[in-house]
Parts: structure tokens; C-alpha cells; sequence
């Protein structure tokens, strides 16, 4: 089973905003139920053009998802990451890199504690992920990541995707 999360990470420049969006996604294979709820987005706040800017994911601006499934079960995590986040109050073509170092990710058995978290390459992912025992069958998972505003770069609001995938093992 394979089940994805969208994500969303959101630097920018402007005066920064207050934005949360939790987002909430089920999938149920023969009994076994796969909940996502995104407790934190990715969120760069604002940044200074020609300076980049890292968000660690142990954090409170990392990203933050908690994924609900079989006590016990074993569980691959993977990432569909962005390159350049758009700018979206501008015309198409404003983009600011993003990148991901390879301890930006991390996931946590049963407890929300990104710091007590197993630290993974979020572009490769893992294979021994593992939810927790009753009564809290979870896997908290955590993204970190690094923003790098050009001299130049436009003002505005940058948004982009990231698409988290639990697959059962």
C-alpha cells in the first residue's frame, strides 16, 4: 500500500503572515487505516535576499506530519522534493532554490520528539520506519531545509510542494 501526503513549505520575503493549514488524508487497506494529519508546514518565515536560510528539522518552523497506521507495522518513508519554490504573487519564472541536506529529514516511533528522531537523507528516504505499539500507532515525521534568495531576488511570497509517501513494508 502506498499512501502520499502533499505538502507545503512557504519562505518569504514580504512582511511575514501567519498561515497554518492542517491537512488530513485517509486511505484504508482491508482494515488498516493510513491517517496523515500535517501538524506544521515548512515554513521559512522571512528571509533576506542573498542570504540563505535553514530551517533544521528538529525545529519549530520544520515541517511536521503525524501518520497514523498499524501498531508495529513496518513502513518505507519517501519524499517527492522541489528544486525552486515560485513566487506566487509574480509573474511565472520567479523561483527561489530550495534544497535539502541530508540530514534534513527525520522520523520519531509513537512520540513527537524531533530531537529524540532517527535523522535520514530526505532524497533517499528509509526502509525500517516503524509505527509505534497501541495505544499510539504513529510515526511523527519531521523536514528541514534550506532556502538560497538571490541579491536580486523579487520580493513576495514563495510556495511550493512536497509530497510525503508512507508505503507498508
Amino acid at each position: 500500500m502506498v499512501v502520499a501526503l502533499l505538502l507545503a513549505c512557504a519562505p518569504a520575503l514580504a512582511a511575514a503572515q501567519g498561515q497554518s493549514t492542517t491537512t488530513s488524508v485517509t486511505a484504508l487497506v482491508p482494515g488498516v487505516p493510513i491517517t496523515f494529519l500535517n501538524l506544521q508546514d515548512l515554513n521559512f518565515a522571512v528571509v533576506t535576499r542573498g542570504v540563505a536560510k535553514t530551517v533544521l528539522r528538529n525545529t519549530a518552523a520544520a515541517g511536521k506530519v503525524r501518520v497514523s497506521g498499524e501498531s508495529n507495522a513496518f513502513a518505507q518513508i519517501r519524499f517527492t522534493l522541489p528544486t525552486q519554490l515560485p513566487n506566487i504573487q509574480a509573474l511565472p519564472g520567479i523561483n527561489m532554490p530550495i534544497s535539502f541536506a541530508a540530514n534534513s529529514a527525520g522520523w520519531n516511533r509513537d512520540t513527537d520528539d524531533p530531537g529524540g528522531g532517527t535523522a535520514f537523507n530526505p532524497a533517499v528516504g528509509v526502509n525500517n520506519a516503524r509505527f509505534g505499539p497501541p495505544p499510539r500507532p504513529y510515526i511523527y515525521v519531521y523536514l528541514g531545509g534550506t532556502v538560497t534568495p538571490s541579491a536580486v531576488q523579487a520580493a513576495g511570497v514563495y510556495q511550493g510542494s512536497i509530497i510525503l509517501t508512507i508505503t507498508y513494508l
